[in-house]
This record gives structure tokens, sequence and C-alpha cells, in this order.
């Protein structure tokens, strides 16, 4: 799974990211790792996990965490998941996406399209997972879109005022 994102992730990159009125945004990101003992049917293993954690220093108000690990399914398969959450998640919801993997490559989205080319904000993206929505309601509002993809990781995304933040850069 952690191949799916760019490396930079694990590294402390900041990702830059820009609104419509070309204001800039930066995201610290963090990196962490676990191992969970787990059991399935009466079979005990240890699965490895990770956290990238975003964050802007002047705004505790937006963050995303992403998360992956590995499980074994109710059949006994083992599935990869790539999950993200853009917070806050309280009474105000938040957005979440979750992207299953089989040999490496993802197979299940329960994001709500993918694209082959996603356009926004004068900027292009490759085979994107969108989601847009939250609580079941599939309206933009505030913390309401979340979109990634496998070469820059996190493209896009709502605030809390509604503004869709998009990646200009990764720098590392």
């Amino acid at each position: 799974i952690k191949s799916y994102l760019p490396g930079a992730y694990f590294e402390g990159a900041k990702l830059i990211f820009k609104n419509l009125s070309g204001e800039e945004l930066i995201m610290d990101t963090r990196h962490e790792e676990s191992s969970i003992d787990r059991s399935h049917n009466g079979i005990n293993y240890r699965t490895d996990g990770f956290s990238i954690i975003m964050y802007n220093q002047q705004n505790i108000n937006i963050s995303i965490v992403l998360s992956g690990n590995v499980n074994l399914s109710a059949e006994g398969d083992v599935v990869a998941t790539l999950g993200g959450v853009l917070m806050p998640f309280n009474q105000s919801g938040s957005t979440w996406s979750t992207i299953r993997f089989q040999d490496g490559q993802p197979t299940i989205s329960l994001c709500d399209d993918f694209r082959e080319l996603y356009s926004v904000h004068g900027m292009q993206f490759a085979n994107t997972y969108i989601k847009i929505g939250k609580n079941g309601n599939d309206q933009h509002s505030s913390y309401s879109e979340l979109n990634i993809n496998a070469e820059q990781g996190v493209v896009a995304f709502r605030d809390e005022n509604n503004d869709l933040w998009v990646l200009d850069r990764i720098e590392e």
C-alpha cells in the first residue's frame, strides 16, 4: 500500500495546495508506523500499518489522515486498504474514502467516482478517486470532498469555508 503514495509522504514533505483565488495552504506531513496483533477464525496474526497525518500549522481545523493496513476478510483472504479521513471528525461531519487493493493494484473503491483524467483549477491529475459528500449528503459543503491518486496522493479537498484546495506541488 505504501507504494501507492508518493515516497515524500513518508519523509516529512510539505504539500502546497492552492484555492481558486491563488492563495497557498501548506500541509506538513508526519508518518507513523504501527503493528497490531489480531485474530481471525482462531488464527492469530500480526498486521503492519501506517498513518500519514497532514496538517496546517496555522489552522488546526484542517487535517487529513491517510492510513494503510492489511487484514483478513471474512473469507480469510488478505485485504489491503488505504483509507483517508478529512477532519474534523465531530458533529460537523467529515469525509472519508477507502481504496482496497489486490496484488498491489486498486480493485475496489468506496469513493463516488474514478476519473482517468481529473481537471480542476487548471491542474490535471491522472487516475483519481473522487469522494464528494459526508454523512449521507452528496452536496458540496465544508469538509465534503477528498480526492486521491497514486502519483501525488491527496490532490484536492474542501475546507471549513467550502474552499476547494488543489495540490500545486510537493516540497521534500
